[in-house]
């Protein structure tokens, strides 16, 4: 998908469409020969069934396998054996799958979902989803294949947000520029709304082609990925801004290699920006590239340590090289580095670590993460907290496996502004320091299309996340209590603002899934309270959601 989009994305907006429709209807007719059967299911990146198999893996009903790689691939979902029988939703998902060389298709489920915000636009980790103030239409539908070692996916998602006015913060930009971050309105690209008119978009969704064989995985996505080990707030690369084009290889499966197993992803692709991003001498488009492995000591299965690298830079049109791809490759300090690629070459680097302890339905995982990397050694040695930040998490899970689980689980996350002074002179406190996922040259900061690459409330702030889920034969209900401190206090306050505020949201939500036959049918309500939104009045906005799925035949 992603070399389509290059040599489609001149085109009138329906003609890009094409190869799309194209593969769809290779999916849904398929040869003459081939025997429908029940699809592999849809274990989607941050999607409702990836959590539920975690879930069973915290319990042991799914073998242990490293979760900092995300999405996963058919294999893996099937290497992980999940149990057909003996937990809440069995029947519902996993059926035996048959030889692998035989060919399979079929549907994935149909979705559509209304969302609705009464005063601002709110949500996250919703995918290339972008939910305004008023009314926000969603519709997923799509189908798969698998044939021996290659598997594909076409699930392509569509949305239109009303995207009703409210009063926007003020961020000294006239024109369509006020709509940009009221934080960082020249050096991030975080629109606070997108336009006066209806946003709509229509993406590839969860969409891949993927090839596995001999150890070794290889496609091309347009799928959102997720590395570390968080649930809700990754700090280098999760489902929020959903997918982008990239081409990837790793290794099909983790790889012993003695003291222990190894898995690994290299992955090469291109980020936009939205219509309203601050962009300079670098162009709309960037070029990205990013690595992440996971370990698996010998003889703890439930141990994973990781480590990611992520790096934007401009792109580089037709003239790409080789070091563009080796980028993710090369550990060098800034002083050693030409100082253009000083300027335009921007990257971030976390380790995370995760344990779970199936005996006791019981995890724990943290992650920390730097932004740029040093001028030199000693700098590191001085100051390697420097643009970093972190992220804590727990999981419990009890019950009676065979008629519920019970789950209750935690996220802490802290991305404030870094002690260093980057300025020589000592700067004012409201002028100090740089938000996370904020870069000086590519301006559009760790964004796609407007919105952060990984967790919404990680633009230099801090999160704090308590959640109840309670899985039962008909379905699921969760209870969920979120704090973000959206705003960090020390960054981008306007003069006559008292620094020591900062934009905090409390919000409570409750939200539910129930299985009636072919149906999944989901409703959500949150009340958020925002103090001091843009550092100048307390609102509330109540967050709606309805939806359903169907499993077609």
């Amino acid at each position: 998908m992603y070399f389509v989009n290059l040599v489609t994305r001149r085109c009138p907006p329906l003609l890009r469409q094409v190869p799309l429709l194209l593969l769809m209807g290779v999916l849904l007719i398929g040869p003459c020969h081939a025997s429908a059967q029940a699809g592999a299911p849809e274990v989607f990146t941050g999607g409702e069934v990836e959590r539920y198999l975690r879930t069973l893996q915290n319990v042991g009903l799914a073998a242990p396998h490293p979760w900092g790689i995300r999405g996963f691939s058919a294999r893996e979902v099937e290497g992980m054996g999940p149990a057909a029988e003996g937990h809440p939703w069995a029947g519902r998902l996993w059926p035996a799958p048959p030889p692998a060389d035989e060919l399979r298709y079929g549907l994935l489920p149909m979705r559509s979902a209304v969302l609705y915000n009464s005063h601002y636009p709110w949500g996250g980790t919703e995918g290339s989803l972008w939910a305004g103030r008023g009314l926000t239409a969603v519709l997923e539908a799509g189908g798969w294949l698998h044939w021996g070692p290659v598997s594909v996916v076409l699930a392509p998602e569509a949305f239109r947000a009303q995207n009703r006015g409210f009063p926007l913060v003020p961020n000294g930009q006239e024109g369509p520029n006020r709509f940009r971050s009221p934080l960082s309105p020249n050096n991030v690209d975080l629109p606070q709304r997108f336009g006066d008119e209806p946003y709509q978009r229509v993406t590839w969704g969860n969409s891949e082609i993927r090839v596995e064989g001999r150890g070794v995985t290889v496609g091309l996505s347009g799928a959102p990925q997720q590395w570390g080990a968080s649930q809700f707030h990754p700090l280098v690369l999760g489902p929020n801004a959903g997918g982008f084009g990239h081409a990837f290889v790793g290794t099909e499966r983790p790889v012993s290699v003695g003291v222990g197993r190894l898995h690994a992803r290299y992955m090469i692709g291109r980020l936009e920006q939205s219509d309203w991003a601050p962009a300079r001498e670098i162009g709309p488009r960037r070029l990205a590239s990013g690595l992440v492995a996971t370990f698996t000591p010998r003889g703890l299965p439930g141990v994973e340590v990781g480590a990611t690298r992520f790096l934007h830079r401009e792109w580089p049109g037709r003239e790409l090289r080789l070091d563009h791809f080796t980028l993710p490759l090369e550990f060098r300090f800034k002083s050693s580095i030409p100082d253009y690629d000083q300027r335009t070459l921007n990257q971030l680097a976390s380790a995370f670590v995760r344990v779970n302890v199936p005996e006791a339905g019981f995890e724990f995982f943290g992650e920390v993460v730097r932004v740029d990397h040093a001028t030199t050694r000693r700098v590191l040695l001085l100051e390697p907290d420097d643009l970093a930040g972190g992220m804590v998490g727990f999981r419990r899970v009890m019950g009676e496996a065979d008629r519920a689980l019970t789950v209750i689980r935690g996220e802490a996350l802290a991305t404030v502004s870094s002690h260093r002074e980057r300025t020589g002179a000592r700067p004012p406190l409201a002028d100090r320091g740089r938000p996370m996922y904020q870069h000086s040259r590519v301006v559009q900061g760790h964004t796609h299309r407007g919105q952060l690459l990984a967790s919404p409330a990680g633009h230099g702030g801090h999160a704090h996340l308590l959640g109840l889920d309670r899985y039962l034969a008909w379905g699921r209900w969760t209870v969920e209590l979120e704090r973000r401190q959206e705003r960090d206090r020390t960054t981008g306050v306007r003069p006559g603002v008292d620094p020591a505020d900062a934009e905090v949201m409390w919000a409570l939500g409750i939200s539910g899934l129930r299985y009636r036959g072919p149906l999944a049918l989901e409703g959500g309500i949150t009340a958020a309270r925002i103090l001091n939104r843009g550092l100048l009045e307390d609102r509330w906005n109540l967050h709606l959601t309805v939806g359903a799925r169907v499993r077609l035949p």
